[in-house]
């Protein structure tokens, strides 16, 4: 009873969607966020749908596969203004705002409720970057520093006066929970 309950909440919710725009698709995604009945998020972790709106190049099908195999499960993608690309077993293909309005909405629907399966990873689940190290127990390059653990270099020392270590500037927002402090 309480997991029914539960099910009737959140698909009354708003249907959290991650947008990967291709050729064209900028408009598209525009036009449907005027509607409003839609939470469209900022990372693919955040949403069980995923919206491939406009073209999308051959180049950038692995990143659209691993972009996917980001979103939680149940999930579910749609195809508005592309064609799906390989290895998604059932596409759901839209071809209006009106069309992609409703398919949202129902799929936001069946997916809360259990009706709608999860769409399975479309990459082998390993590391993008193997880790390549030195010694016995692959720890990397000389002494205590140098070594690339997956392929992303350690912080050397530098000349930062702050803590003596050359890092890369990380811009972080801190929004409206911590509005004292610098955006960046």
């Amino acid at each position: 009873m309480a997991m029914r309950l539960l099910r009737r909440l959140a698909a009354a919710a708003p249907a959290c969607v991650f947008p990967a725009i291709g050729e064209n698709g900028a408009g598209r995604v525009a036009a449907l966020a005027s509607l409003g009945r839609f939470r469209f998020v900022s990372t693919a972790r955040h949403a069980p749908i995923l919206l491939v709106a406009g073209k999308i190049r051959k180049e950038d099908h692995e990143d659209l596969c691993r972009l996917h195999d980001q979103l939680p499960h149940p999930r579910r993608t749609l195809w508005w203004g592309s064609d799906p690309i390989d290895g998604f077993a059932d596409p759901l293909v839209v071809a209006s705002i009106d069309e992609a309005r409703d398919a949202i909405l129902d799929v936001w629907r069946r997916l809360v409720s259990g009706e709608e399966t999860s769409e399975p990873d479309l990459l082998p689940d390993k590391p993008a970057h193997p880790w390549r190290g030195k010694g016995e127990h692959g720890q990397g390059g000389e002494g205590m520093m140098g070594g690339k653990p997956y392929g992303r270099p350690m912080a050397m020392t530098g000349d930062d006066l702050r803590d003596g270590l050359a890092l890369d500037q990380c811009t972080c927002e801190y929004g409206p929970l911590l509005p004292i402090l610098p955006p960046d």
